[in-house]
């Protein structure tokens, strides 16, 4: 799934960005 992800969506960073941001939440 996170392959697919990643090769349909070139911001990578802005994926890693948004993980992180949804791993913060309780």
């Amino acid at each position: 799934m996170v392959d697919a992800i990643m090769e349909d969506v070139p911001d990578l960073p802005v994926l890693l960005k948004a993980s992180a941001e949804f791993a913060s939440y309780p």
